[in-house]
């Protein structure tokens, strides 16, 4: 692993007491324990994309994931050996090197 793109759909939360300045918890996280050389952080605010032709009654059917996908592979995918999608709530097992 040698670099992770984040694509944050989360709703910005107050910085300071006063709150008249917000950022994304994730993004703080970020900032905090990664460098700009491993972690590409991108804001992605929309939380539903419609996969329905235009001005039908229903204005989504969709998470924005797909699209937060197709961006990165179409941004970052031609300078990429290796790419995976993981929610934040799946994650990477290690496993023990094949015998054979």
């Amino acid at each position: 692993l040698d670099h992770v793109y984040i694509y944050d759909n989360t709703q910005p939360q107050p910085r300071n007491s006063s709150a008249d300045e917000f950022e994304s918890p994730i993004k703080q996280v970020v900032k905090h324990y990664f460098s700009d050389d491993f972690v590409t952080y991108i804001p992605w605010p929309c939380q539903i994309c419609s996969n329905n032709r235009p001005n039908h009654p229903n204005p989504g059917e969709r998470s924005s994931q797909y699209a937060a996908e197709a961006s990165c592979r179409e941004r970052f995918g031609p300078s990429t050996e290796w790419m995976a999608f993981i929610d934040a709530d799946e994650y990477l097992v290690p496993m023990m090197p094949s015998r054979d």
